[in-house]
């Protein structure tokens, strides 16, 4: 049983070790993403692309100084989960990947201003995407290393990463859908290119060094 239970921790030690490579490897991708994402946002006319960073800005304010919402966080993961409950695999990570407050927001933008044009088109609605989308990462991020025993926390680390590329690359078609300025391939394109940018740094300064 002893022997049993030590290879088990000696393969979640191994498995634990080469999240973390992973997790080293997609830095340069987060930064990409980070990155191509922000300029992207920046490109909106000014009062929205100022009301969804203030959005951004007053959640974090909000989560450490007043609430954490933890109560509505979890009200939407469940409605998520129920959504993809015919698929189980899906219905566990579906919750981390789907911001559904930030689609509800979008959603009812799109029908509303775009599409009926019955409603003021205004920085508010960007404001409550930026909160909402906020909420969902900072919660994340939370859940994720909060289910993390181990101490340097491989699995958060290498999860959020999946979960933040992704969350990323919904809320840029979601705007492309919504602000009908955004463009997924030209996205990926930007992130492709930081990326090996990023990439090519690394390799020279680690090469200079020796």
């Amino acid at each position: 049983m002893a022997k049993k239970t030590s290879s088990i921790n000696v393969a979640g030690s191994f498995f634990g070790f080469i999240k973390f490579l992973f997790f080293i490897l997609l830095v340069p991708v987060l930064f990409a993403v980070t990155i191509a994402f922000r300029k992207d946002v920046s490109e909106l006319k000014s009062i929205y692309y100022h009301s969804f960073e203030w959005g951004v800005l007053t959640y974090v304010i909000v989560h450490f100084f007043l609430s954490d919402l933890i109560w509505l966080y979890k009200f939407g993961q469940s409605i998520v989960a129920e959504l993809f409950k015919f698929w189980d695999p899906i219905a566990k990570v579906a919750p981390y990947i789907v911001p559904i407050y930030t689609l509800l927001t979008m959603g009812v933008y799109f029908l509303v201003v775009r599409v009926m044009n019955v409603g003021p088109n205004n920085g508010w609605w960007f404001f409550a995407i930026g909160f909402t989308f906020a909420m969902h990462i900072v919660m994340s991020a939370r859940e994720l290393y909060e289910a993390d025993t181990s101490s340097f926390k491989p699995n958060y680390l290498f999860e959020m990463s999946l979960v933040y590329i992704l969350v990323i690359l919904l809320m840029v078609q979601l705007l492309n859908i919504t602000a009908w300025k955004f463009s997924l391939i030209t996205f990926a394109q930007t992130v492709a290119d930081l990326t090996v940018g990023f990439y090519q740094n690394i390799y020279f300064r680690i090469f200079n060094i020796f």
